[in-house]
């Protein structure tokens, strides 16, 4: 499946959702990372940083 998506509207709020084809983590884990600059490389800005999760409790219910 290949979708071209252009975020180019400065200001506005895009919300995205990937779905892996992974097991869910457990929420207990301190080690988790997503690395995505290998599947958006861009020769006009730097690489995209590592993504780190860390465990925190909830401040929202769960719907």
């Amino acid at each position: 499946m290949d979708q071209t998506l252009a975020l180019e509207q400065a200001g506005r709020r895009y919300h995205l959702s990937i779905e892996f084809d992974t097991p869910v983590p457990s929420p207990e884990l301190r080690d988790i990372e997503v690395d995505l600059s290998g599947v958006l490389p861009s020769s006009r800005r730097p690489p995209l940083p590592v993504i780190r999760f860390v465990p925190g409790q909830w401040k929202e219910g769960y719907t």
